[in-house]
């Protein structure tokens, strides 16, 4: 009975560590989506919280400029899609904050293009029209734009 105990714990433990430990790799969004990464080694800043709360007051313009938001910290992070009703579940990862590169000590936000390179850094918080303005100054942002504009005719 108590190997049979032993053996549910040990799979159960597998599973969840299987769940949890998920590592994301930032190429699957190239082309596909611009990343907006917060990152912090504070769990509990409050830049971080502030800055959510104003990107996603309007989550249609951050769908628009196809948008994804990353929240990232030591040793675990959360993607946050602008029109999904629940808050996600933190994934561990002892490799992103790293990745990153970073010497953040308490806030840092990074926009990451459709091409996957950096376009923009800053330790301040960063208000919507300033963000979108800066994104639809991209020459792939101007090729959405034409884009758009033409099925529209």
């Amino acid at each position: 009975m108590h190997s049979i105990f032993t053996l549910f714990a040990l799979l159960f433990c597998l599973i969840c560590c299987s769940v949890t430990a998920q590592e994301i790799n930032l190429n699957d969004y190239v082309w596909k989506n611009r990343l907006l990464v917060f990152l912090s080694n504070d769990a509990s800043s409050p830049k971080i919280q502030k800055q959510l709360d104003i990107l996603l007051a309007d989550a249609e313009e951050l769908m628009e400029r196809k948008l994804i938001l990353l929240q990232v910290e030591p040793h675990r992070y959360k993607l946050i899609r602008p029109n999904q009703e629940k808050s996600p579940n933190w994934i561990h990862s002892d490799s992103l904050f790293k990745q990153l590169d970073t010497n953040t000590v308490s806030f840092e936000i990074q926009l990451i293009g459709l091409d996957g390179g950096m376009k923009m850094r800053s330790n301040e918080i960063v208000v919507l029209n300033q963000l979108t303005d800066l994104i639809d100054r991209m020459p792939m942002r101007q090729i959405e734009l034409r884009n758009k504009k033409e099925q529209n005719k």
